[in-house]
């Protein structure tokens, strides 16, 4: 006959890690987040089926950009939709920049109507096909730098409109269609244009108000290259005319 059973001995040492399990299914995608001028947000996507619209409207509500805190933005290769059709045009906000990969090795294609820029907001390196409507600028310092700029309109026929003063750098605004224009400004401001190609059916550039300096650049159209006298100052500097006038 068993006597009684006696107490619990002392746990024994802990054994051996087992092997690693099976990785569990990837969670939902974190928001987006943001880093300084130094060390920039990556944003890595599909060449199609992403909004840049989209995403800067949620960056909007948690991050806001300023001049002691711009945002860049890096693109990898690949397209990308900047807008959707009249309820979310792209508007680049102050003092953010979208960097692309490369004219050509990265493209915003607009979906939706005008393309806005802020003051202070820079696109580089990229080409931006405006698609039925063109690129705009809205305020101080506005820039392209880098960018082809591809506008196929038949109803607006510009390619980039500035209302404020801005750059045009290392750049190329190719408008096609009848009557149309690479560059059309309207504003009390200043106008840089250097080292880039401003390409028109009818006009490369018309101004209505303003000044407007003109480096290093081609101008290519069919017709006159038209400026209007409102005793803003217009400068060309070692920059070539191909076979149209200036009026």
């Amino acid at each position: 006959q068993l006597g009684p059973r006696g107490p619990t001995g002392p746990t024994g040492p802990t054994g051996p890690d087992g092997a690693t399990g099976a990785a569990g299914r990837t969670g939902p995608t974190g928001p987006y987040g943001l880093g300084g001028t130094d060390n920039p947000a990556r944003f890595i996507s599909q060449p199609t089926g992403f909004n840049l619209q989209t995403m800067l409207v949620d960056l909007s509500k948690t991050q806001v950009a300023t001049a002691t805190n711009p945002i860049v933005i890096r693109l990898e290769p690949g397209t990308y939709f900047a807008g959707d059709p009249n309820t979310n045009p792209f508007n680049l906000p102050e003092w953010v920049t979208i960097e692309g990969s490369g004219e050509g090795v990265t493209t915003l294609k607009n979906g939706g109507t005008y393309a806005t820029l802020a003051d202070h907001a820079t696109l580089r390196n990229l080409t931006f096909d405006t698609g039925d409507f063109y690129l705009t600028g809205g305020g101080p310092d506005s820039t392209l730098d880098h960018v082809t700029v591809l506008a196929r309109s038949t109803t607006f026929r510009l390619g980039a409109c500035f209302a404020g003063s801005g750059k045009v750098l290392h750049s190329r605004l190719i408008a096609s269609g009848q009557a149309s224009t690479a560059l059309f400004l309207n504003f009390s401001g200043l106008m840089v244009v250097e080292d880039s190609l401003l390409q028109g059916e009818a006009t490369s550039v018309r101004s209505l108000a303003g000044s407007v300096a003109l480096v290093r650049t081609e101008l290519v159209a069919q017709a006159a290259i038209g400026w209007t006298t409102d005793g803003g100052t217009k400068a060309c500097i070692e920059t070539t005319f191909g076979d149209a006038g200036l009026d």
